[in-house]
């Protein structure tokens, strides 16, 4: 597999900010909305990318 170098950095270094996050105290006990809502925000603000400003559980439904 032939991955920019730059692209690997960030690959690793989102990777451990993830570990550091699920060892954090008390995560697992998060519903797993939760979860996959921090491990997206550390991977989008390792890729430079727009982070949503509020987690899918609290965004309004349009009826």
């Amino acid at each position: 597999m032939n991955t920019d170098p730059n692209e690997r950095e960030v690959a690793r270094s989102a990777m451990a900010r993830i570990l550091e996050l699920v060892a954090l105290p008390g995560f697992e006990l998060l519903p797993p909305i939760e979860q996959d809502y921090l491990i997206d925000l550390v991977v989008c603000e390792a890729n430079g990318k727009t982070i949503p400003h509020r987690p899918p559980w609290k965004w309004e439904s349009v009826s």
